[in-house]
This record gives structure tokens, C-alpha cells and sequence, in this order.
């Protein structure tokens, strides 16, 4: 089976999670990038939401979970990704990226992310 893939891309979501107090007191705002692989052919034919898997789905299920506070990227980026290959059948894979801008370290960095595959 050939399968295709919808990609949603720069989901902006402020949260509390680090593992340090004070990135959980003080919050910041994370990247979600979240990639789908699923059969398109007869979404592309009826040209019909419900013959796909509609991303207003993605960005409830990423709100929701990013909402519940983690020390771990890991633990959050693991949650959405269970969630959201259960709510379709049609869902052969998904990919979630967290992007976490500026973390506390003691070195500057950019960006770090955690980017699990189910």
C-alpha cells in the first residue's frame, strides 16, 4: 500500500515543562511539528473531511497534552503521539517534534527538540 503523509507544521503552544522549577514556573512557548502517514486516495477523489483525518484533531489532542506539565519533552511528545495514532484507524505512523527554544543550560543553544516515531 502506497500511504501519504500530512505534515502540520509550527503549532505554537505555551507550556510549563522542564526539568528545572524554574522553566516549569515560568513556561514558555514550544514548537510542535506533527507528520501523519495515511492512505490520501480517496480523500483526494471525494474531496470529502470525513474521508481524512482532520487536523483540528491534531491541534485539540497537542493543546490538551501539552496543558499537563512534564520534566520531559520525552513524556509529552510520546502522549500526543499515542493519542493521536488512536484516534484513527487510518493512521499508519505518526512523527511529533517538540521544539523547545533557548533551553536553560549553561552553553547557549538555539533550539533543542525530541521527535518520537509510533
Amino acid at each position: 500500500m502506497n500511504l501519504d503523509k500530512i505534515g502540520i507544521e509550527g503549532i505554537k503552544i505555551f507550556a510549563h515543562h522542564g526539568y528545572y522549577e524554574l522553566e516549569q514556573k515560568i513556561g514558555k512557548e514550544f514548537t510542535i511539528d506533527v507528520y501523519l502517514k495515511l492512505d490520501l486516495n480517496l480523500a483526494g477523489t471525494t474531496d470529502k473531511i470525513m474521508d481524512t483525518f482532520n487536523y483540528e484533531k491534531v491541534l485539540e489532542i497537542c493543546k490538551e497534552e501539552m496543558s499537563i506539565p512534564s520534566q520531559l519533552l520525552e513524556n509529552v511528545a510520546y502522549r500526543i503521539a499515542i493519542k493521536i495514532k488512536s484516534a484513527s484507524e487510518s493512521i499508519h505512523q505518526v512523527t511529533v517534534r517538540i521544539s523547545k527554544p533557548q533551553p536553560l543550560l549553561p552553553i547557549q543553544v538555539e533550539r533543542f527538540f525530541v521527535e518520537v516515531e509510533m
